[in-house]
């Protein structure tokens, strides 16, 4: 694992809009068992902050960042990466997180038939938990309102359903 954080950052906006340019018509399935969904408008959004106090075994030399802030991404693809950014290997997740103990394919978000989304650990190095209960690898877990993922050393991630327009 790489335990160094990431040499360039980008703005969460940005890194959206160049992800959903590059791959609005992409359309793929997990190993997870997941359909295939026309993403049509996101229902979701998700919002990454970084949580100080997840990190129980802090280390010096990687201190959580204080300054970072919190991104907000539209759930706009029938799947979405969550993971470190890494240009060597040619991985640009969709959803990237600044974590030297996330893995660069750490989990899945993956838009339903229904308009719901789920989440799948995809046999990360350091696991995923939803509201503090692990995931198991490769299992499909279906998300509500308000649902917190937790992953790396100080990473959360809630997910939140858009309000339905009025008719």
């Amino acid at each position: 694992m790489d335990p160094g954080p990431p040499s360039a950052s980008m703005t969460a906006t940005s890194e959206a809009a160049t992800n959903t340019a590059a791959t609005s018509t992409a359309a793929t399935s997990t190993g997870a068992g997941s359909a295939t969904v026309d993403p049509g408008p996101p229902a979701w959004d998700v919002k990454i902050v970084v949580d100080p106090s997840l990190d129980t075994d802090p280390d010096p030399e990687y201190p959580p960042p204080l300054d970072a802030g919190e991104r907000m991404f539209p759930v706009d693809l029938s799947e979405m990466l969550i993971g470190r950014r890494d240009d060597k290997l040619d991985i640009r997740p969709e959803i990237p997180v600044q974590d030297p103990a996330v893995s660069r394919r750490h989990a899945q978000l993956v838009r339903l038939p229904d308009d719901g989304v789920a989440v799948v650990d995809l046999a990360s190095a350091n696991g995923t938990a939803l509201n503090g209960t692990e995931l198991v690898a490769g299992q499909r877990q279906e998300l509500g309102d308000g649902d917190a993922i937790t992953l790396g050393r100080w990473t959360r991630v809630t997910v939140h359903r858009r309000p339905v327009p009025a008719p």
